[in-house]
This record gives C-alpha cells, sequence and structure tokens, in this order.
C-alpha cells in the first residue's frame, strides 16, 4: 500500500516538473518573439520611410534649356538670361518671344526638373519595359546643362494608383515612380505658357496732389450686339454741375444710345452696385486659356470672329481698346465660355462668360427709374394736366 502511494507522489511530482518546464518554455517564447519584433518593425518602418530616390540633384540656374517631347508636340523652354545676385534666370519659348509668357509657370518646371526623386524604385535592371509602356513612352523630358550634361527621364504608364507613372533616367536599367507634382505640365503645349490677362491689371496709385484715385477714367463704353437689339453707348458726367448731383442719381455715368438717361445704379443686398461691373470690368480680365496665336482670316472665321457675336469698346484713361466676342466653347473644366479676341494683341483667348457681363445687358436694368427732373432747382413753372383740364 505504501509503495503504491510513493509511485503515485512520483508520477503528481513529474507531471508538475513537465508543467513547470512547458511553462518556463512557453514563457522563453514570448521573450523571445517580443525582442525580435520591434527590430523587425523598426526595420520595415525605415524601408518604407526611406523609399524617396534621389535621380538628380543640382541648381535651377544651371540648366539652360529643357524640351518636353508629348502627344500635342511639346515645347522647348531656353534660357533668355542667366542668373544674378539680385536676379534668378529668365526662361522664354522662341515661338512665344513677342508676347507676355507666364513667367513663373516658365521657372516652376524647371525647377521641378532640376532636382528629382523618385517616390520608389519599382523594379532592379528591368528586362520588359513594355509592360510599363517605356518601350513607347508618353512624355520624354531632356534637361541641358552649362557645363554639356543632360538628363532624359522617359515617363510611361500611369501608376496603378493614378497617383504618378513609371520612369526611367539617362542609360539607368532601372524603373522608378515618378510623383504627379512632376508630371502637372508635361501636358502642355506652348500656348499653356501665355500670360492670361486679356487687359494690364489696372491699379489704384496716388496722383500728385496726394489724393488716392481708386479707379480709372473710363472716357466712354459702348457694346454691340450679344442680347442687345440696339447700340448701347454710356459716357461719364463731364461737367462740375452734374457731377455734384451723381450722389442724388446714383451712377456718374449716363447713357446716350439707344436712349438719354441717366445710368442706373442697381443696389444688391448687400448694398453694393450690381451695375458697376459695366465699368469696374475694364480694370482686368483673364482668361481661362489661350486659343491661338497670330490668327489668319481663317482661324477668326472658324472660332466665330469674323462676325463676332458681340464687340465690346471702351477707352480707359485715353486709351481706346476694342474686344470681340466669337462663337460659345466650354472649357475644359465645363465652364461656360466665349472665344475672344482683343485688338491690342494678335491672341484669340477662351473667357468664362462670369467675366463677360457685357455679353447679357438688359436694357431694363440700366436705365435710372428716377422720374424727377435732373435740375429740378432750375425749374420755374411746371404746367400739369389731368384729362384735358
Amino acid at each position: 500500500m505504501a509503495e503504491k502511494a510513493r509511485k503515485k507522489s512520483k508520477k503528481v511530482r513529474n507531471l508538475i516538473i513537465g508543467l513547470v518546464f512547458m511553462l518556463l518554455l512557453a514563457a522563453a517564447l514570448v521573450v523571445l518573439l517580443l525582442t525580435t519584433s520591434a527590430p523587425e518593425e523598426e526595420a520595415e518602418s525605415s524601408a518604407y520611410e526611406s523609399t524617396l530616390v534621389d535621380l538628380v540633384v543640382s541648381e535651377a540656374d544651371d540648366i539652360n534649356e529643357l524640351t518636353v517631347e508629348n502627344a500635342g508636340g511639346g515645347f522647348d523652354i531656353i534660357r533668355v538670361s542667366e542668373a544674378t545676385e539680385d536676379e534668378d534666370a529668365v526662361y522664354g519659348i522662341e515661338e512665344l518671344e513677342s508676347f507676355l509668357t507666364d513667367e513663373s509657370e516658365l521657372s516652376s518646371i524647371i525647377d521641378q526638373f532640376a532636382n528629382v526623386s523618385a517616390m520608389r524604385l519599382i523594379e532592379e535592371n528591368a528586362p520588359d519595359i513594355a509592360k510599363y509602356g517605356l518601350d513607347d513612352p508618353t512624355y520624354v523630358v531632356t534637361t541641358y546643362y552649362d557645363d554639356g550634361t543632360t538628363h532624359t527621364f522617359t515617363v510611361g504608364d500611369t501608376l496603378p494608383t493614378d497617383n504618378g507613372a513609371y520612369m526611367m533616367i539617362d542609360d539607368d536599367p532601372n524603373v522608378y515612380s515618378m510623383g504627379d507634382t512632376k508630371m502637372s505640365r508635361l501636358d502642355y503645349t506652348p500656348l499653356h505658357f501665355m500670360d492670361l490677362n486679356v487687359i494690364d491689371e489696372w491699379e489704384s496709385y496716388t496722383d500728385d496732389d496726394g489724393n488716392e484715385v481708386t479707379a480709372p477714367t473710363i472716357e466712354y463704353l459702348q457694346v454691340t450686339g450679344g442680347t442687345l437689339e440696339d447700340v448701347f453707348r454710356m459716357e461719364p458726367i463731364d461737367t462740375e454741375e452734374e457731377s455734384s448731383l451723381a450722389s442724388s442719381y446714383g451712377s456718374t455715368y449716363r447713357i446716350v444710345s439707344p436712349i438719354e438717361s441717366d445710368f442706373r445704379v442697381k443696389t444688391n443686398a448687400e448694398g453694393g452696385d450690381d451695375n458697376a461691373v459695366y465699368t469696374t470690368g475694364l480694370q482686368s480680365l483673364e482668361a481661362l486659356s489661350v486659343a491661338a496665336i497670330n490668327p489668319t482670316e481663317e482661324d477668326m472665321a472658324a472660332y466665330g470672329l469674323d462676325e463676332p457675336y458681340c464687340t465690346i469698346e471702351f477707352s480707359r484713361d485715353g486709351t481706346e481698346h476694342t474686344w470681340l466676342v466669337g462663337d460659345a466653347v466650354t472649357a475644359e473644366d465645363g465652364t461656360a465660355a466665349h472665344y475672344f479676341y482683343s485688338e491690342d494683341q494678335p491672341v484669340i483667348y477662351v473667357v468664362a462668360d462670369s467675366s463677360l457681363p457685357w455679353i447679357s445687358m438688359n436694357l431694363d436694368e440700366l436705365y435710372t427709374p428716377q422720374q424727377l427732373l435732373p435740375y429740378i432747382d432750375d425749374v420755374g413753372q411746371i404746367d400739369l394736366m389731368v384729362y384735358g383740364n
């Protein structure tokens, strides 16, 4: 009996020892996992954070030319003047040398390709670049440096994430990914670099007497066509006596065609003058895009400018201007617009309808509703007839 009890006790002891051993083994395994997982996570994190690959590091002012080949024909930007201590280098496009260009757009694309980092390396020593669209690239960008160095960026298909494209550089056999920022201007043609100001923006100034001049002098505004059946013309009130009455009648302009009337001040909910847009709109006008430069007669006809939908003539600070509004068009962003031509320079623009209040003028909103005689103080007698009496 005692022998049997002793054997049972020994069995229990062995079970306890085995259980303790298993617990110790499990604890050691947990410790091992905890101590090895942290470096792996750190390594993964470090690898993720360091996916950018520097491909080109240079000074933008050292680039003397940049060319882009694309489906639209591309463009060639050249340095017009070198950088100085006080000024950055200036760039231009040869076929636009007689036009105003957007210098910030030209400088921006130079800056973008002076320093190029890929978002990540896609494939080393890629044996089949066709699957990335790099055998027949969408864009080819080449930068030329003063020291004779060149870099060529070949850009293929869009990434599956739609936030960039596949890219190769020079003779590097690796495939990289290019970000959206670098691609933002690669679809451009020379016309995309045109300055879009149709007329120089007028700015307030202080005259010789120390008075602040807050608006230009509009000697006249004449509108033909659009929603008008007759020619509309307005001129400023030009005598001191008449000007003193402007506060009574609201506007400093008078309509002289198709009838004579004071110009109506149409007050909106905010207390502003909705009709002021017809003259303040002459202070600046910016187009959405440029459709053509140096247009031929055929071009003018193609855009509806040989027989304009509307003609706007005006004089601002002694300089006369004529604007022609042609056919309606929907801009790339869906904005309702019209083709537009300014006789100040041979450019056909696309201008949003919201910037062209003259094409939809309503005469009923322009004549003053004021019925009082303008010079009531000069009236000596009023005759009133009611039913013949």
